[in-house]
Order: C-alpha cells, then sequence, then structure tokens
C-alpha cells in the first residue's frame, strides 16, 4: 500500500471490475476508446481479470473474484491510481469479502438505515465501518460500539471528491500506523484515523474539481496542526 498522491506524467491507471464488466456494447468500445485516449496522452494501463468479463448476471465475475481483483489491485506496486471500468450498482455483493467499509450518511437508507448498520456488519464480517457526516465529521461502527469524530467547519466551494479523500486519507492514516491487518486497529486508531480523513475532506471542499483538490499528506499534516 501506497500513500496517495497525484497521477504522475505517464503514470500507470489500473483498471477493475467490481460491478459489471466492459463484455458488452456500448461498454466495451468505450472502454477501449478510454484505454486508446489515455495511452495517446502518455499514460499506461493496467487491467485486472475482470475487466471484460459478464460470468454473473449483471457483474463481471463471482462475488468473490471481483473481492479479490480489489484487494489485489489495491496491494499492487503497478498503478498509480485505480478506475473502476464499471458501474457500482452490485458492489454490495463483494460485502463479505471487505473489512473496511465507508458509507455516506445519504447513502445509509439505501442500507437500511443507520440502526442496520450492526447487523449488516455482523452478517458480511465487516470489521470496521465509517458513516461520514458532511461537514460534522464522520462516525466510527467498530467492535460493538459507535462513536463520532468531528469535523473543523471550513468554508465550502465544493463538495465533489470529499468523500473519496476521507477515505483514502483514512486508510493512509491506519498505514502510517502501522497496521497492516484488521486485527492491530483499536478505537485509538480509527479515531486517528478519522480525524485525518476529516482534515482531508475539509481541505477537499475549499477548493473546486474532485482531483485537483485532493490534499498532500504535507496539506493534512498541517491542517491538523493548525
Amino acid at each position: 500500500m501506497r500513500y496517495p498522491k497525484h497521477l504522475p506524467k505517464g503514470g500507470t491507471i489500473g483498471f477493475l471490475a467490481p460491478s459489471f464488466g466492459c463484455n458488452i456494447e456500448p461498454y466495451r468500445t468505450a472502454f477501449d476508446h478510454a484505454l486508446e485516449k489515455w495511452r495517446e496522452m502518455g499514460y499506461h494501463t493496467v487491467l485486472g481479470p475482470n475487466c471484460y468479463l459478464g460470468e454473473g448476471i449483471g457483474i463481471s465475475s463471482t462475488p468473490e473474484n471481483c473481492g479479490r481483483e480489489v484487494m489485489e489491485m489495491f496491494l499492487s506496486e503497478k498503478p498509480d491510481c485505480l478506475i473502476s471500468c464499471g458501474g457500482g450498482e452490485l458492489m454490495c455483493e463483494i460485502l463479505p469479502y471487505v473489512d473496511l467499509l465507508k458509507v455516506s450518511d445519504e447513502e445509509v437508507d439505501m442500507m437500511g438505515g443507520e440502526d442496520a448498520l450492526p447487523g449488516l456488519m455482523e452478517e458480511f464480517g465487516v470489521a470496521l465501518l465509517v458513516e461520514t457526516l458532511g461537514g460534522s465529521g464522520a462516525r466510527c461502527f467498530f467492535a460493538g460500539e459507535h462513536w463520532d469524530v468531528a469535523g473543523k467547519k471550513v468554508p465550502c466551494v465544493d463538495t465533489n471528491g470529499a468523500g473519496d479523500a476521507f477515505w483514502g486519507a483514512f486508510l493512509s492514516s491506519l498505514r502510517l500506523q502501522g497496521v497492516d491487518r484488521v486485527d492491530q486497529i483499536t478505537r485509538e486508531i480509527a479515531s486517528r484515523a478519522m480525524e485525518y480523513g476529516n482534515a482531508a475532506g475539509g481541505l477537499t471542499v475549499q477548493k473546486k474539481g474532485a482531483i485537483p483538490a485532493l490534499p498532500t499528506r504535507e496539506e493534512i499534516e498541517a491542517a491538523l496542526g493548525a
């Protein structure tokens, strides 16, 4: 696992298919065209094994294979960033193979409401779940309890990318704290990761554009020290 940074010129983009693959039209042609455009701009691409599959009903492969592809691509040293080649309609199918999960307060109702989250975690074996609360910070569900970590109030220009910034920073913080297995996570470690994620999300909403607004590690640490 590497720490987040902007896609370098001539870098490598990884594609994976956690939901449906690009095995039928118009998705295959559109995906092939996108790959061609990236390569014309000087970037390299690496594809997960499920990108062109359609072995399931509305999903590229079996949930187990999709979960494995996600984990292997995240751990691979080859790609500098990851992009899903298809939609995410059936990503819930891979929940049994996920240890850490983030949802927004807007998505909770689609999962049966906040009261249903602990049961969902138990059913699918999710060890830690974080619900982002917009400007109010985030709520963590872990080890049979839940608690909030408030965010800092900041001027908001554009909320696009804030959730991705939070989760990327949260996971990075776990690694910075030496975590490489779920059983190493404690409430204290999770809380520090939430503070780190809140800072990243707060910095992101102060600029326009999801990707250009993503903060660096130095910017996050400066915001935490302010």
